[in-house]
């Protein structure tokens, strides 16, 4: 039995993502994309994180970012795709600085901003962001750009680049740490590539995209095409080979509980290639026995689940939703 609770609905809430303790939740406010906040996990206590972006540090490396001043953001600050790094202390997301009205996105940069010490940092500048992803601990960031993937490890204000592929596949299409942080897939227009922490490609699946590691597991969840339409297949990454998948045509974002018991999936439904309408939705699929669970219709912008697997946080139609599992 499912049972849900709007936290908040005011602006447009976007990119809703709990906190690594469960007990807040970062997003994104305004259907423009303008301002990132903080709040409680019951929907109370809102903190905005910015004021207004300065000037850049002597070595263009450091933002002199200004902490926010009353209830709501007095600067400009469009924002997208935030994260939790660094066990809850940071956050991670991709940013362009605007000018009062004037959207001259300028240059693109990935930064990390932390929370108490109210630094921040870039990692990666001047590119466009096609996604970000982040190891269960945030001390490993992986980040997709005009120039490929790269992994840093993230230690305070110290970023370390571990590795760059430079594969040219196209807009990426979902990526995934390994909850024992020594793997990282990603899917490109190509398919998935699966590489280690240290470098090393240790595997590659065609005709696949949106990857999701099964925590705890060497499987990985992902969408493949086929004459009907979109499925979901599971790939064991010690045996090289499918697992299982899914009958039901489908296709979308892919999020794991962290038990690994329950997988969203958060996109559109055919009834075959042929239909003429997409249906957006969200369901639940149970790993174990395949079964499929309806949480909601239309158009979902994000999914976050807590920490004991025991609540779904869903950003639907510039709502912020929670469901209890």
């Amino acid at each position: 039995m499912l049972s849900k609770v709007v936290l908040r609905t005011d602006d447009g809430v976007w990119d809703g993502q709990y906190s690594p303790d469960g007990q807040r939740i970062l997003f994104i406010q305004n259907s423009s994309h303008e301002e990132m906040g903080i709040m409680s996990s019951i929907g109370e206590s809102t903190h905005y994180l910015f004021r207004q972006f300065g000037d850049y540090s002597p070595d263009q490396h450091y933002f002199a970012a200004q902490p926010r001043s009353g209830n709501r953001a007095s600067g400009k600050l469009w924002a997208r795709k935030p994260i939790w790094v660094l066990n809850g202390s940071a956050v991670c997301f991709e940013s362009t600085a605007i000018s009062g009205f004037n959207r001259d996105l300028g240059h693109s940069a990935a930064l990390v901003h932390h929370l108490a010490e109210e630094w921040t940092i870039e990692v990666v500048r001047d590119e466009d962001i096609n996604g970000l992803a982040a190891s269960h601990d945030g001390e490993f960031l992986l980040v997709a750009s005009t120039s490929g993937v790269r992994l840093f490890r993230l230690n305070a204000k110290e970023v370390v680049l571990l590795w760059t592929d430079n594969v040219k596949g196209g807009e990426f299409w979902g990526m995934s740490v390994s909850s024992d942080r020594l793997h990282c897939a990603y899917g490109t227009s190509e398919g998935v590539y699966i590489r280690r922490s240290d470098g090393y490609q240790a595997g590659f699946i065609a005709d696949a995209y949106r990857p999701a590691w099964r925590p705890h597991t060497d499987e990985i969840a992902y969408i493949t095409s086929y004459d009907e339409g979109e499925q979901i297949r599971f790939y064991s990454t010690t045996r090289h080979r499918v697992i299982g998948g899914t009958n039901k045509v489908v296709s979308g974002k892919l999020n794991w509980s962290p038990d690994g018991r329950l997988l969203t999936i958060n996109g559109c439904h055919k009834t075959s290639i042929f239909s003429k309408r997409d249906t957006f939705w969200l369901t639940i699929l149970v790993r174990d026995t395949g079964d499929l669970i309806d949480i909601l219709e239309g158009s979902v912008n994000c999914v976050s689940w807590s920490p004991d697997s025991k609540h779904l946080l869903v950003s639907h139609n510039g709502q912020l939703l929670e469901f209890s599992i």
